[in-house]
């Protein structure tokens, strides 16, 4: 479970067993992995979800996602990793969400080389405008 929550430029973000987000500042193209250890949700009693806040800047990008993408094997059993979802993040960031979204299909799909996707793939790219 991924919750996010907007008010006005500051995002909130807490996790339940998810993967990590990734946080694309447009102002120097850096991008931050925001990695919230966390029980999946309803796994343990009164858990303390941490809670990870943030300024958003204008064309900053933050990317959540499903382990799909991540965990997803080439031929060669290679798993195509978060360092390569941040890679495609850091090429891609400072385009469209829809287009963020799209760089990292696409980058996804060529690791796999037509092998079957194994693993639901979501992800969501939120953008700062103004």
């Amino acid at each position: 479970f991924t919750l996010v929550r907007l008010k006005g430029r500051q995002a909130a973000l807490s996790t339940a067993g998810m993967p990590p987000g990734f946080y694309y500042r447009c102002a120097d193209g850096s991008v931050e992995e925001i990695l919230m250890k966390g029980m999946p949700l309803g796994a343990m009693k009164n858990f303390p979800y941490a809670v990870h806040t943030m300024d958003l800047q204008q064309g900053d990008v933050l990317v959540l996602l499903t382990d799909g993408l991540p965990e997803q094997k080439n031929r060669s059993g290679e798993m195509f990793d978060y360092s390569r979802v941040r890679s495609a993040l850091t090429a891609s960031g400072a385009l469209p969400p829809k287009d963020v979204i799209d760089t990292l299909v696409r980058e996804g799909d060529s690791w796999m080389a037509g092998v079957s996707q194994d693993d639901d793939i979501t992800i969501m790219a939120i953008k700062m405008k103004e």
